[in-house]
């Protein structure tokens, strides 16, 4: 009788620890939303716009011979999506900053890594990576002033040296020519 009741705790310990680990494992998956549901908590914001558009699209915005513009076509051409959303100050209310810090939380609450941080002048550059089965599986670029917000998400396949190559500073850039989908 002894022996059953030592076999039956071990059992039932076992059970809880078993779905306490499912338990978070659950609450881990939960917590990591997509960029799309990320960008859908501005949708009601004056100023916002986010859309996706085809990565061979992106490659008409690109200056062809300009520093760094190999890499960046070189990255799009293992890309499956790219989202954007962009915000334009109303004048009223300039909301950039903000919003880029909200997003580069939330970002960063969702499994994301900060690459590289590039601040010129009053605008600030993030590359931000999630990342997936042996390379990134998205890339973030943040690129903020004081009037406006460009937030592009690139997913698909990303080779660290093509991140590498990128956010060389040199040729980072080329993240500029991002700024023609402001549309």
């Amino acid at each position: 009788m002894m022996k059953l009741y030592k076999y039956s705790i071990k059992v039932a310990a076992l059970l809880l620890i078993v779905m306490l680990l499912s338990c978070s494992s659950e609450k881990e998956k939960a917590e990591n939303i997509s960029t799309q549901e990320i960008f859908l908590d501005y949708k009601d914001y004056s100023g916002v716009a986010f859309f996706t558009i085809p990565p061979s699209l992106v490659s008409l915005f690109i200056n062809n011979g300009n520093v760094g513009d190999k890499e960046l076509h070189d990255l799009l051409k293992d890309m499956k999506k790219i989202t954007v959303l962009r915000y334009e100050s109303s004048g009223d209310h300039d909301n950039s900053y903000l919003i880029f810090n909200k997003l580069d939380k939330q970002f960063l609450d969702n499994s994301f890594e900060d690459l590289a941080i590039i601040k010129q002048y009053q605008k600030n550059i993030k590359l931000k990576a999630f990342e997936g089965e042996g390379d990134f599986s998205e890339l973030i670029v943040l690129v903020s002033d004081k009037d406006y917000l460009l937030c592009v998400s690139f997913v698909g396949s990303i080779g660290f040296e093509k991140v590498a190559k990128l956010s060389d500073p040199e040729k980072i850039g080329v993240l500029k020519n991002l700024e023609r989908l402001r549309l």
